[in-house]
């Protein structure tokens, strides 16, 4: 298997004293500071998308001299050779942020560019590299001693080195050139601005760098352009690898294919590793305060010092957590030990267990393959039909000349009639089957079919809702044309005009993830320096998937025109009106004078044209209530709101309360009245069952707090219950066991919590 191509760069890094002058756009920072950052963010950006790379440094200006040049032939001062051209690693990051300052001297750096060519050519002769990079990063104010560059333009153009040149003076123009195919393109390229006050020897450096670029095709860029190019992460490029299938069209027809990966779901980085360092007694004393860090790819390694490690044992002590998973399982709330010999797999359709072979009911789809089923016009191919995580490429397959001529012409006769080919297609032997929609392309010029996933019947999902077009809701004229406004102040193919051109905003090839941008950054701080806090999510990164600002500056005024033809009105909901007729559902509570009547109920139950046929899980209270009106018998109702309370409190995920409690106060209430054995002996039941479950903290919060325990004789005539046996009921007794009645179990009928 092929390696990938790797790139080496040395950049050429000035510090001398003539780099402390104000630089870039807001003149916030030094030169050197910039310089220092857009180096940082070069090493970076190639560790995240580049890791094969590798990149060395060479500083001038220093105050001191130590090059391969100066050794040999003297020379070439205030030039150091400060990292070897190796992979890119944090140990570079680190030199550049902690061994890295400002001098007090200057060097030429005509020298500085001889000194880092001789350094590439050097450091790459015994390796193999796609391609050589030079970056020189100054501000060019120096004094040279020789304007002869005509060995460095030979040497450049021999070796093949791209020469990449980054100041804090430079501008952009663009030029319209015609391409191969006749079409009109524009390029930008950068020039040296004369805009600007400049001292003799600056305009003559600029303009012996200037050749220099224009004779090797080098490139000239600003210094904040650089940053910004820099600052967003790009992801580890990898070799395509395509899946090599026949498209079979009928029984005679088969054209070798390759399709490739187009768009897919981005998994981010991996997953995190630690890496634990051992040491020996013997070493402790040289290991104190020792740390080692990591970060390669996708794999990420705290620091972690001597104290953090058991010299005796090895392991982890303070800072360092190891995590055992334990699975245990139980039948009927008991701990059970299972026959695992003796198991099979099996369905579960509601509570109903369905056992099944594998080998007996496994679907088999046979070999792998990708086969025509028909051809369909592409007006009734919707996008809501398009499934699945992304898009493939189908050409012919490298080496077949007839089946590269075979889809071409497939390609055009589709192109051509409107139609697209629905397929096939087995990724591997028995694997599931899809459908696939093969629609006709051509991407730069160069034939070939994008394959997207459609959807099953049992995929889809049919909703039916009211229509809009009625009388009532028709739209006037003007808020017609308020909305074609707002829409036309929006469009997005114009919307960035940040000093580089007025270029369409949230194009796919420019739309980075905001959450992975941050996760490079971080483990890209904590690599120069571990014990930094984590850094908060910049303005930058906001900005990727915030509106743009050209469009909230454009639609602001229109869209104040459509806050204010489109008024918007508070409705009430008709639940809510409905359920201020019952006094007792209300928190502020109400005289029994406010109740409705049976009349009222009714009419307000063919207003809604709701049958309540039992007692629900989304409004028992109401439900509750409701039925009670209509006549239905009290005791069949305390059995359906006992079995809705009992799963809203145990069966439910997540308990809500405010609903529970509405429910229960009803059930109270109404049993006082009719038969309060009939709440006293449910709630001690249940009282029994929330302390076996562990619900104390409900029975607490809701019963106790709320008092919603035994009806007194006080309360009702027709309760045999005291009010100290009331008092004692509220006290939690943790030693009552769990009852094993059939109370406890789970009622059967649990289909009321997907209403």
């Amino acid at each position: 298997m092929s390696r990938t191509p790797k790139e080496a760069t040395i950049i050429i890094l000035d510090v001398g004293k003539n780099t402390l002058a104000k630089s870039g756009a807001n003149k916030s920072q030094t030169f050197f500071e910039q310089a220092k950052q857009c180096a940082s963010k070069i090493i970076q950006r190639k560790i995240f998308s580049k890791p094969n790379d590798e990149i060395g440094l060479v500083l001038m200006g220093t105050d001191d001299t130590k090059n391969q040049l100066h050794e040999k032939l003297g020379g070439y001062d205030r030039i150091c050779e400060k990292i070897n051209l190796s992979m890119v690693n944090c140990t570079q990051l680190r030199t550049i942020e902690n061994e890295i300052s400002v001098s007090e001297s200057t060097a030429d750096w005509i020298d500085g560019l001889v000194v880092g060519l001789n350094f590439l050519k050097e450091s790459a002769q015994a390796k193999k590299f796609a391609s050589l990079k030079l970056v020189l990063i100054s501000p060019l104010t120096s004094q040279i001693h020789s304007d002869d560059t005509d060995k460095i333009v030979d040497a450049l153009n021999q070796m093949q080195v791209e020469l990449n040149v980054i100041n804090d003076n430079v501008k952009y123009v663009s030029s319209d050139e015609d391409d191969d195919f006749g079409r009109i393109y524009t390029q930008e390229y950068g020039i040296f601005s004369q805009s600007v006050n400049k001292t003799q020897q600056q305009a003559k450096n600029e303009e012996i760098i200037t050749n220099i670029v224009c004779e090797t095709n080098g490139v000239l860029c600003d210094i904040d352009s650089a940053e910004l190019m820099l600052i967003h992460f790009q992801k580890k490029k990898s070799r395509a690898m395509p899946w090599n299938c026949p498209l079979t069209i009928g029984t005679k027809i088969k054209i070798f294919t390759s399709s490739y990966i187009l768009v897919t779901e981005d998994k981010g980085l991996g997953s995190f590793k630690t890496e634990f360092v051992h040491k020996r007694r013997e070493q402790q004393s040289s290991a104190e305060g020792v740390a080692t860090e990591k970060i390669q790819e996708n794999v990420a390694v705290p620091a972690i010092t001597s104290e953090d490690v058991d010299m005796d044992t090895g392991e982890a002590t303070n800072s360092i957590h190891a995590t055992k998973y334990v699975t245990e399982y139980f039948k009927n709330d008991r701990p059970y030990e299972p026959d695992f010999d003796n198991l099979m797999k099996a369905y579960m359709y509601g509570t109903t267990v369905v056992p099944y072979d594998t080998t007996n009911v496994d679907y088999q789809s046979g070999e792998k393959c990708l086969s025509m089923i028909g051809f369909i016009s592409k007006d009734l191919l919707f996008e809501e039909f398009l499934v699945g995580n992304g898009a493939s490429i189908v050409t012919a397959q490298k080496g077949y000349d007839v089946s590269e001529a075979k889809l071409i012409a497939l390609i055009q006769a589709m192109k051509n009639m409107n139609t697209y080919m629905l397929a096939r297609r087995v990724y591997r032997n028995n694997s599931l089957p899809k459908i696939m929609v093969l629609i006709p392309n051509f991407r730069h010029k160069i034939p070939c079919l994008t394959m997207l996933e459609t959807a099953y019947n049992e995929e889809t999902v049919s909703f039916e809702f009211p229509s809009l077009r009625v009388k009532k809701f028709t739209p006037s004229t003007e808020q017609y044309q308020a909305i074609d406004n707002l829409i036309d102040s929006m469009d997005l193919m114009d919307a960035v005009d940040d000093g580089t051109g007025i270029r369409e905003a949230f194009s796919l090839h420019r739309t980075l993830n905001p959450a992975t941008q941050h996760i490079y950054r971080c483990l890209a701080k904590r690599a120069i320096d571990s014990n930094s806090p984590l850094l908060s999510v910049s303005e930058d990164l906001l900005e990727l998937v915030d509106i743009p600002k050209k469009i909230k500056m454009n639609s602001k005024e229109y869209m104040d025109k459509v806050k204010e033809i489109f008024p918007l009105e508070v409705v009430e909901k008709q639940s809510e009106k409905w359920l201020k007729k019952f006094p007792k559902l209300n928190a502020e509570g109400a005289t029994d004078e406010n109740q409705p009547t049976n009349a009222e109920s009714n009419i307000q139950q063919d207003e809604n044209r709701v049958v309540l046929v039992e007692v629900g899980t989304v409004t028992p209270a109401e439900d509750f209530y409701t039925l009670l009106e209509r006549g239905e018998k009290f005791a069949t109702l305390c059995l359906q709101i006992q079995n809705v309370i009992y799963d809203l409190v145990i069966n439910s995920m997540k308990i809500q309360t405010e609903k529970i409690f509405k429910a229960i106060s009803i059930f109270r209430d109404e049993a006082k009245k009719m038969a309060p054995y009939k709440f006293n002996d449910w709630i001690k039941e249940f009282k029994t069952s929330l302390v076996g479950r562990g619900k104390v903290d409900f029975w607490k919060s809701v019963i106790d707090e709320e008092k919603l325990g035994l009806i007194t004789s006080e309360e009702s005539s027709l309760s045999t219950c005291t009010v100290e046996e009331a008092e004692q009921f509220y006290i939690i007794d943790f030693g009552v066991k769990i009852s094993d009645s059939n109370e406890d179990n789970p009622p059967e009928n649990i289909d009321d919590l997907f209403d």
